[in-house]
């Protein structure tokens, strides 16, 4: 799940990112903010985004080298030219997937 609140006053967007039981893994808040801004700075952080849930969620490009994506739903998600390069994603629900042109492990 996919949760984006907008600062009316700043421009700011805060998404965060859940797991499949609900529980937020990540949150983070720029302005102009995008999932594939927020799954990026989780990555560059370190943030696990193992059991995350991005479902259709649109991750063109996205840089997700060595994500821990495990147990992730990522059912209809767009992961179109995305670095998956050492990503974990044993077990991660890839129904639907857009993957082509991805680089992959």
């Amino acid at each position: 799940m996919i949760k984006e609140v907008i600062n009316e006053t700043s421009k700011n967007n805060k998404i965060q990112i859940k797991s499949v039981l609900g529980k937020v893994l990540f949150e983070y808040e720029c302005e102009n903010n995008t999932i594939k801004k927020t799954a990026e700075r989780a990555v560059e952080t370190n943030v696990s985004l193992r059991m995350a849930n991005l479902e259709e969620a649109n991750l063109i490009g996205t840089d997700l080298e060595r994500a821990n994506l495990r147990g992730a739903n990522l059912k209809d998600a767009n992961l179109r030219e995305a670095d998956l390069y050492g990503a974990d994603l044993r077990m991660a629900n890839l129904k639907g997937t857009i993957l082509e042109k991805s680089r992959k492990i």
